[in-house]
């Protein structure tokens, strides 16, 4: 029986904290988790970290049995890091009308792909855990004015599919569906799965048969609930690999902490539900990964929370549900 897996963002060790990587590494390993990587911590294009530093990361994360699950914000870093030999004419974007704007954002989020995989040795798909480059980024995606969203959907989807026929490993692309922007959100594209599914089947269509299950989606719980849907139903949508992330919907923390900064299990979002679905697909066999998503505001909002501490109670508090499902 294949358990689930849970994995971490890095991105709050490095802003919060002002861990580094090997740090962070330490970190996720004493809490038991995976590493998901959010490569904009660099704060330099992910193509300056040679290859020496990476075979070094990689033999560090083997080391301290850490697997690296996903990438998340891919394409989050601002001047620092596109500029230069990535300097990209109005930023990275992947709905603008400029081909080479988008092109350019695509050639950079090959490397961004490549670079996790030379952290797993080359290898992006296990049956067990595949890489996942989860894609969010609401900034780089959002529509400008003038630009309809069925057009958008046509770009983004070239984008997509630039990445997917030209990345070396088998990194499974995941686009993450977003809270509406005019709900209190983040994005004014692909805030329904439906609009998800468009995006996924445009990109499709373009892929060789062997690369066209590279292309997919996941489940955000803050995005579900905050567009009323229930997670357990957008796990049912034809096109979902089992990544999910996860996080108290109303606190921004992670499962179990309520917006007074109070550890309560249950918080304002009650995971049991979700947990214990997981737990029967992956009883059945095959991948399932929870990767705890909490927000910068949370902590800025409770300084005296670190993150360690946060998901430390949230991560027992979820892996206890699960063994009493499977026990």
């Amino acid at each position: 029986m294949t358990s689930i897996r849970f994995s971490i963002c890095s991105e709050l060790f490095s802003i919060v904290s002002g861990k580094d990587f090997y740090e962070t590494v330490d970190a996720i390993m004493d809490l038991g988790a995976d590493m998901e990587i959010a490569t904009f911590t660099e704060g330099r294009p992910i193509t300056r970290v040679d290859d020496p530093t990476r075979t070094r990361r990689r033999q560090y994360l083997e080391d301290k049995g850490v697997r690296v699950s996903g990438l998340h914000w891919i394409l989050a870093g601002g001047e620092d890091i596109f500029r230069d030999e990535w300097a990209i004419p109005g930023g990275p974007h992947i709905t603008q009308s400029s081909s080479t704007q988008r092109n350019k954002t695509a050639d950079y989020a090959i490397e961004v792909f490549r670079y996790a995989t030379d952290l797993r040795g080359g290898k992006a798909f296990l049956p067990d855990n595949p890489l996942v480059a989860v894609w969010g980024s609401p900034g780089q995606r959002n529509l400008s004015q003038g630009v309809e969203h069925i057009d958008a959907e046509r770009y983004a989807a070239d984008v997509f599919a630039r990445i997917l026929k030209n990345q070396d490993h088998g990194v499974t692309l995941a686009l993450e569906r977003l809270v509406r922007l005019d709900s209190n959100g983040d994005t004014n594209f692909c805030y329904t799965m439906e609009q998800v599914d468009r995006v996924i089947d445009l990109t499709r269509e373009q892929l060789p048969g062997t690369k066209q299950s590279d292309m997919r989606s996941m489940l955000d719980v803050k995005a579900a609930v905050g567009m009323k849907d229930d997670p357990l139903d957008v796990l049912k949508n034809k096109n979902l690999i089992y990544h999910v992330h996860v996080q108290d919907p109303h606190s921004l923390g992670p499962p179990g902490w309520n917006t007074k900064g109070e550890f309560l299990g249950e918080g304002h979002y009650d995971v049991t539900r979700l947990l214990r679905r997981l737990a029967e697909i992956a009883g059945m066999g095959g991948y399932v990964c929870v990767s705890m998503e909490p927000f910068k505001p949370f902590f800025d909002n409770h300084p005296a929370i670190t993150p360690y501490t946060a998901f430390k109670e949230s991560l027992d508090y979820m892996k206890s549900i699960v063994t009493e499902c499977t026990d």
